[in-house]
């Protein structure tokens, strides 16, 4: 298991990685030397470290779990600001469904109200506001 430390340099990376399987290593070419990522030499520190694997980044990476300032700040903030629209709009979505359904369900019962008030001779008609009346004696 890897703790957390604040010198990340090869003698604290081979302390630590010492019963590890296989260890990734990032590394940089210097004045034509392998270097790793504080700029010092394998020489040392490779017989020191289990099967390692030096990797070449094509350019440099930042690593940080929560980006804090800069590019990766503003793009995690607009994810973050996607993510909330999308489940708004999800919710709205989901409340227009249950709008729907009510409307379909009062005109139902509004169709089927004015068969019954036929079947029995009743007057209906639409108003300006589309709602019905009756002029029967009932």
């Amino acid at each position: 298991m890897w703790a957390i430390s604040e010198r990340l340099d090869l003698e604290t990376i081979a302390t630590k990685s010492a019963d590890a399987s296989i260890l990734f290593m990032p590394f940089r070419i210097l004045n034509h030397r392998v270097r790793s990522h504080t700029d010092e030499t394998f020489e040392r520190a490779l017989p020191r470290l289990p099967a390692t694997a030096l990797v070449l980044a094509s350019e440099e990476i930042d690593l940080d779990a929560a980006p804090e300032e800069g590019l990766a700040a503003d793009l995690a903030a607009a994810a973050d600001i996607l993510s909330e629209s999308e489940k708004r709009a999800v919710k709205t979505e989901q409340e227009a469904q249950k709008a729907r359904e009510k409307a379909s369900e009062i005109m139902t019962r509004l169709q089927t109200a004015e068969k019954a008030a036929r079947a029995f001779g009743c007057g209906f008609f639409k108003t300006a506001r589309r709602s019905y009346s009756c002029h029967c004696r009932f």
